[in-house]
């Protein structure tokens, strides 16, 4: 099977691209900074792209020909980044990527969030 992941050099993506590669999947990856497992992944066979979901052209040609897309890409409190870029990753991003999935005939989307996308929670 053919799977893309965004976010996929991560702590929760780099666990699913080592399931997804030690099934067989051929597995793409799109993520924003190289992460902690960037080397191991691409020494275990991802194709790994350093970008963003916030460009619609990068995600539809890395999305063209997938069976499969997992977007666990996002923008979270730990990263300190100004409110704009929270909406431009975790709301047009994911749009992105829906768009380019529907275009392109996935089969399936898996979309992971986090609590950590609503930012610094300061009281419950």
């Amino acid at each position: 099977m053919r799977s893309f992941v965004t976010g996929g050099t991560g702590f929760t993506g780099s666990h699913l691209v080592r399931r997804l590669l030690a099934r067989g999947d051929e597995v793409r990856v799109l993520d924003a900074a190289p992460g902690l497992f960037h080397d191991e992944l691409a020494g275990l066979g991802a194709r790994i792209t350093l970008g963003s979901v916030t460009d619609a052209v990068l995600v539809d040609r890395l999305v063209e020909g997938t069976e499969v897309v997992f977007h666990l890409a996002a923008a979270f409190r730990k990263i300190n980044l100004p409110k704009r870029d929270y909406w431009e990753i975790n709301c047009r991003g994911t749009r992105h990527v829906a768009e380019s999935c529907l275009r392109h005939g996935v089969r399936r989307l898996v979309y992971c969030s986090t609590q950590g996308v609503h930012g610094h929670i300061v009281k419950v």
